[in-house]
């Protein structure tokens, strides 16, 4: 059957919106299960952290280095009809990914007590080892979510945008599938073990979703074609800028480990529902604002782009902003709707709120250096997002080294937002330099 094309972007749009939503609620069910069951105990300490590695390492391998650079290629050879290079290519890039996350994978594994050693200084030794055990069985996660994405990728490539995106969200059901057998001491592992099942089914459905469309996606032995070397510059230059923008999350969560579990506890749950609203806003800048945008920079003057995307991003800053001020006053209700049941009690649920309240001041500036990013995507340009990730980071390390001892999570969410503040001027500063010349 021959692929068929995107019917339109207002569809699209719906479709990415609605999927980004689904996602999002799936994965606050599964925090507010655990928050239910364990509150911030040694549990949800334990599942926290053993979610830091993986999450980072689907970022820079998956998701969207992925998509970023296997999508431009895969277009281009299904509009030219080019079906056999096509499948060759879905195959090979599936291959390729299997080649390097395999053993990447397997050494991690290995090293998981070091791991856990490093990201969680302050757990207890029994702690450390339950999170041991838990990384090792969520690691492998990472492989098939991986090829996963390269069918996620094509699917979004031919228009398959809703099936696509039903995809990622097998992996928190699956996940919160294992709650009634989780207790005292497990819950954390059998979480991974269904993380992992998720991956495998999300692989296996948009797999076969793309074989009724007439694509053949068994990955094949990796061959390096102009198209695959293609794309592994572009997926390791993307996992790369990936990389340093998640080292600054990563630092802030090391440190709240550092503390104690229950610091960690609190900042994932104070944090969690801010990412994943940023995430959901990532998606339509993705899907509506950025393709306006970027055919404005092949069809008017780079200074009038310019003039139009400052207008945008004042807007957006005021917009977001009183959104923000908002957030912050409706933080300690916030929690109590989402959380506060079961174990999850009254300090717990005023730490989180302090928590959230404090990395909510994030979201205006990361709404901008976003969309900025983006941009400075479209115009082909990746070094800039490194490049303002160095002062971001060296600002955090500096303002979590001071705030840390005297406020404990909260003050490390504060270092985490005036970070971002950093990282989203020095990409408008960027961006202006691209445009105006």
């Amino acid at each position: 059957m021959a692929p068929i094309r995107n019917t339109g972007l207002k569809r699209a749009t719906l479709f990415s919106v609605a999927g980004a939503g689904t996602y999002g609620v799936s994965l606050i069910l599964m925090d507010v299960a655990i928050a239910y069951r364990y509150g911030t105990g040694t549990q949800a300490a334990v599942y926290q952290a053993a979610y830091i590695i993986p999450t980072l390492l689907v970022g820079i391998f998956s998701g969207g280095a992925v998509i970023g650079a296997f999508v431009p290629i895969f277009d281009r050879l299904v509009g030219q009809s080019s079906q056999a290079k096509a499948d060759f290519f879905l195959r090979n890039t599936a291959g390729i990914l299997l080649a390097i996350l395999i053993p990447l994978t397997a050494l991690l594994m290995g090293a998981a007590p070091v791991l856990a050693e490093t990201i969680a200084s302050g757990f207890t030794l029994s702690e450390r080892q339950e999170l041991t055990n838990a990384l090792r069985l969520m690691l492998p996660m990472l492989v098939p979510h991986a090829v996963g994405y390269v069918y996620y990728s094509a699917l979004v490539s031919i228009g398959r945008t809703g099936a696509a995106n039903v995809g990622p969200v097998l992996i928190p059901a699956a996940g919160m599938a294992t709650s009634p057998w989780w207790n005292n001491h497990n819950g954390a592992a059998m979480i991974a073990v269904g993380y992992v099942q998720g991956a495998i089914l999300f692989a296996i459905m948009t797999g076969w979703r793309l074989w009724l469309d007439g694509f053949r996606v068994i990955p094949s032995t990796p061959v390096w074609s102009p198209e695959s070397r293609v794309f592994l510059r572009d997926y390791l230059t993307t996992g790369i800028a990936l990389a340093a923008l998640a080292a600054l999350l990563l630092l802030s969560q090391v440190v709240a480990a550092s503390l104690s579990a229950r610091e960690l506890a609190a900042f994932s749950f104070g944090t969690k529902l801010i990412m994943l609203a940023l995430a959901f806003f990532t998606t339509i800048v993705n899907s509506v604002v950025l393709p306006y945008f970027s055919s404005l920079v092949a069809s008017v003057e780079r200074h009038e782009t310019w003039r139009r995307m400052r207008r945008f991003a004042l807007h957006t800053f005021i917009l977001t902003g009183l959104g923000t001020l908002i957030w912050v006053l409706s933080s300690d209700w916030i929690v109590r709707i989402v959380y506060a049941r079961g174990e999850f009690n009254v300090a717990d649920t005023a730490l989180v709120a302090d928590v959230q309240r404090t990395f909510a001041l994030q979201i205006p500036f990361y709404v901008v250096g976003v969309f900025c990013w983006r941009m400075l995507n479209a115009l082909g340009e990746w070094r800039p997002l490194l490049y303002a990730t160095i002062p971001a980071l060296l600002v955090n390390v500096l303002l979590v080294a001071w705030l840390a001892p005297k406020f404990y999570s909260p003050g490390i969410a504060a270092g985490f937002s005036v970070a971002i503040a950093v990282w989203a001027f020095v990409l408008l500063v960027s961006l202006r330099a691209r445009l105006i010349k």
